[in-house]
């Protein structure tokens, strides 16, 4: 309907928007009671955001959020995160790294796992030379 195709390119400006409130306000989005489209449009927004505000925001959406959909969002989004974290060199490329490594090893949803296994690979394969233990294959 077009007030969802309305709030979900809302969430997209978010992501862009300089404002201290967008990250809160695309957290709220995303974990909010609104159509799946529109959490999902927020959980990727999430990733156009700082890292130092989008990062706790995302592993709570990866962590909490009911729609699966919306989890793997926020995973995808967290790649994006890192390019932005390495390219301004903010520092929080490692801890991105870091959240990642966490989500493959320890979320209980094994496609959310493959998710943030295959974004590790990619962020590898794009030349993050990380030792980390997941630069090896994880068995699923």
């Amino acid at each position: 309907d077009r007030s969802e195709r309305v709030r979900s390119e809302a969430a997209e400006a978010l992501g862009e928007m300089d404002h201290p409130g967008a990250t809160g306000a695309l957290r709220g989005l995303a974990m909010g009671d609104h159509p799946e489209s529109v959490r999902m449009e927020a959980g990727e927004a999430l990733g156009e955001r700082p890292a130092v505000e989008a990062l706790p925001v995302l592993e709570e959406v990866i962590r909490r959020a009911s729609s699966e959909g919306v989890r793997l969002e926020a995973v995808e989004a967290l790649e994006a995160l890192h390019g932005r974290s390495v390219v301004m060199r903010d520092g929080r490329a490692a801890a991105v790294l870091a959240a990642l490594e966490r989500v493959a090893r320890t979320h209980p949803d094994a496609r959310v796992r493959a998710e943030a296994v295959e974004t590790l690979g990619e962020l590898r394969d794009d030349g993050d030379s990380s030792d980390s233990p997941l630069s090896h294959p994880v068995a699923r």
